[in-house]
């Protein structure tokens, strides 16, 4: 780069320096983390004192369009072009418009935190539609917009998304709520946001262990990730530190659900809670991956008058837990689209590739 200071002009040298490392950073749109001339180097190319050229490096750093790391170098900052004027975007790579997602309860949630840290931020989210390169290339050559990252919601992650990704290494993604097998693999950009479905399986289990309950039924189905599996590892485990042991026969699965509504959903709990009565094996309480099947099983065994209770997931329509009274575990779906938000724009940089938020027991 070539930088020329004018000694004649009324403005200080070193702010004339620090508008062309400004203009330098804009017109390459350098990524945020990405170095900038050193001190030395940039007194060298303007033939300035070194004291010159630090008070105009540190004039970038004050107006937070660069940070510096001791004894490393100075470095461009994540809301750099925020800083610059230019208005801060998130994209959200989903399978739904805004329109659509009122009827998900899941996503609009997530949504709603999305929203509200974007506001707080001013960063405004929106909905990629079409090819995600042309996205991607069309805000990044923005002079008016600046790319912060994009988030991952809904199924996406099952459609080979994070293989794709790779063609991005430039622009960090965050995935929200879908914990896929193997996520350690993906490229360093990605982050994901997932709940701490362990702890939650676990946290069940302990409530009800605590609560008197010695034997136990499991009900699960299929997913395309690994959400359930960690909360029925979470079940188990706890189980297990209690010295209680399950019977294989009820552990049960009510297979796909593809194509079932949550009615349907409500309905699989119902059979799933008919097949574990008529297994022979005795059980008083059951653990549920979630609401859905919490719901329908409970709805059975009070109407069988059996007294055997049940427990919860996810919380996403409270309507279920609160008209059955049953306890279930809490997912802070909000909260982890603010956190989203809160990673892309900079004001957080997680030490891990997963960032695991803590679900809250519900008592009931």
């Amino acid at each position: 780069m070539l930088i020329e200071e004018r000694k004649a002009s009324a403005t200080p040298v070193y702010l004339q320096i620090k508008k062309q490392l400004r203009e330098y950073i804009v017109r390459n749109k350098l990524e945020p983390d990405a170095p900038i001339p050193n001190v030395k180097q940039v007194a060298e190319m303007t033939g300035v004192s070194l004291r010159t050229a630090d008070l105009a490096m540190m004039a970038l750093v004050e107006d937070g369009v660069c940070y510096r790391r001791p004894k490393k170098g100075t470095f461009v900052a994540h809301n750099v072009f925020a800083n610059m004027g230019q208005r801060r975007m998130v994209g959200i790579n989903c399978h739904h418009s805004l329109q659509e997602m009122e009827n998900n309860i899941l996503e609009m949630t997530v949504y709603r935190g999305i929203a509200e840290k974007g506001q707080a931020l001013k960063i405004v989210p929106f909905f990629i539609t079409g090819s995600l390169d042309e996205n991607i290339d069309f805000y990044r050559s923005s002079r008016e917009m600046s790319l912060s990252g994009i988030i991952l919601l809904s199924e996406v992650a099952r459609d080979n998304t994070l293989d794709s990704l790779k063609a991005f290494p430039n622009v960090r993604f965050v995935l929200i709520n879908y914990d896929i097998a193997n996520f350690s693999d993906a490229p360093d950009n990605i982050v994901g946001i997932f709940n701490d479905d362990f702890a939650g399986g676990y946290q069940a289990a302990e409530y009800m262990i605590n609560h008197g309950h010695r034997e136990f039924a499991v009900f699960s189905y299929e997913v395309g990730d690994e959400n359930y599996h960690h909360r029925i590892d979470g079940f188990l485990q706890a189980l297990n530190d209690s010295g209680i042991r399950i019977h294989p026969e009820l552990i049960l699965n009510g297979g796909s659900p593809v194509g079932k509504t949550n009615k349907g959903l409500i309905e699989m709990g119902t059979e799933l809670a008919k097949q574990a009565l008529h297994c022979g094996r005795k059980f008083d309480a059951i653990l549920c991956v979630n609401d859905y099947l919490a719901s329908g099983a409970m709805e059975y065994c009070q109407s069988a008058g059996n007294g055997i209770a049940v427990i919860g997931y996810d919380n996403l329509n409270p309507e279920l837990s609160q008209r059955l009274s049953f306890p279930t575990i809490a997912i802070d779906f909000c909260s982890m689209g603010r956190k989203a938000v809160e990673v892309l724009s900079g004001q957080i940089i997680p030490s891990q590739k997963i960032i695991r938020m803590a679900p809250r027991l519900i008592p009931r």
